[in-house]
């Protein structure tokens, strides 16, 4: 049995679906992301998890109870909010003890149990204080032992991180996880950072207008989207519109609209003529030396238009003498070793690194081969 299920789940605001006939199911232990856009539907389906909202159709199942007109203070979750929702005028350790109070548990139990959270977030020496005599990443540490000391069925985190600086985010989200597989604590997680969604989840849901577009691993979500509109979101991706020109086996190739062909690995469903959308990752491709032929499957070369250095990546925007341009992200390199705007850059990319998806009009995005970052070293 899981641990939460959504059957059904529609909510409208007015003219607006925010949620469209939605289902979803969470296993035991399982970290869940609900990831997606603004508007798209993600923190609706955490409200209405949480008793915040009532759906105007469907069922939320809590480990095979049906809670879906229940009160959010009967569902048994721990919930952790952006902005930490301390009360100032409390202290670190009654903050913590305050669902325990909320359920009339008794003092000695009280203070085990609030000892117990806060060693649990490394708060261990942190009781007397004040919410505003801690940083920022202390008052979200304090805000997650209060969801965990009243040892809920599941945890809520709507986009907790998002006030915290980079640096910060990083550790915080690393320790989130660690703990989230230390209690084994079954966790939906809500946010619209595609690679916090890639760091923390067993799953991600992908959310756009309502609906979800694809459910699977972050490796699943990121190699093999399943339509235009998750390419397009999660992370960086050359995308391009073209169509099938041949199946022959196992190998397919692929006719762009700016008339370069591409070869990739046959897919089941496609057909000689068919409308597709060509994605390849920008690390992908591997660097050709100047006097390498261009001969073999997906060898291309181009003009750099654009240079950007990251420290630990260095991002390339080359334009191929189609018009076509390709997003290339390597590894950084010495000083001595970067190549310069306007030079010539060499490369090519294995059949089986280019996902072909049908262009069958789901999650399709308007415009030119972009995808997200596609052609913009950004």
């Amino acid at each position: 049995m899981s641990d939460l299920s959504l059957t059904g789940i529609a909510k409208r605001f007015g003219e607006v679906v925010a949620l469209d006939h939605v289902d979803l199911e969470l296993q035991r232990g399982e970290l869940m992301t609900i990831l997606g856009p603004s508007g798209s539907g993600k923190t609706t389906m955490l409200r209405v998890i949480a008793g915040f909202e009532i759906p105007d159709a469907g069922d939320v199942t809590l480990r095979g109870r049906d809670v879906t007109l229940l009160a959010p203070a009967k569902r048994n979750m721990g919930m952790v909010f952006q902005n930490y929702a301390l009360f100032p005028h409390m202290t670190v350790a009654d903050n913590v003890a305050f669902p325990l109070q909320m359920r009339h548990k008794s003092r000695a139990e009280i203070r085990e149990r609030v000892a117990w959270a806060l060693d649990t977030v490394e708060l261990g020496g942190y009781g007397k204080r004040y919410p505003a005599q801690l940083s920022g990443g202390q008052q979200q540490r304090v805000a997650l032992a209060r969801a965990i000391v009243f040892d809920p069925e599941l945890l809520l985190l709507d986009e907790p991180f998002g006030a915290l600086d980079r640096k910060l985010r990083e550790q915080m989200q690393l320790e989130v996880k660690r703990l989230q597989r230390r209690l084994e604590l079954t966790t939906v997680f809500v946010t619209h950072d595609q690679e916090e969604a890639l760091i923390l989840s067993d799953s991600i849901a992908v959310m756009s207008e309502g609906r979800i577009e694809q459910l699977g691993t972050p490796r699943e979500i990121y190699a093999r989207p399943r339509n235009r509109f998750v390419a397009d979101f999660i992370g960086e991706s050359n995308l391009f519109r073209g169509r099938v020109a041949a199946i022959q086996g196992d190998a397919m190739t692929i006719e762009t609209e700016q008339g370069e062909t591409l070869h990739a690995e046959a897919r089941e469903g496609l057909a000689a003529g068919d409308a597709v959308n060509a994605l390849i990752r920008p690390e992908r491709p591997v660097p050709l030396a100047d006097d390498d032929p261009l001969d073999a499957p997906n060898s291309f070369a181009g003009e750099i238009r654009e240079v950007v250095y990251l420290g630990e990546s260095e991002k390339y925007r080359v334009a191929l003498p189609s018009g076509l341009e390709v997003l290339l992200r390597w590894p950084g390199q010495g000083e001595d070793r970067v190549r310069p705007e306007g030079a010539r850059l060499a490369f090519r990319f294995e059949p089986h690194d280019l996902h072909v998806i049908a262009a069958d009009g789901v999650g399709e995005a308007a415009g030119g081969a972009a995808g997200h970052g596609a052609g913009t070293a950004t």
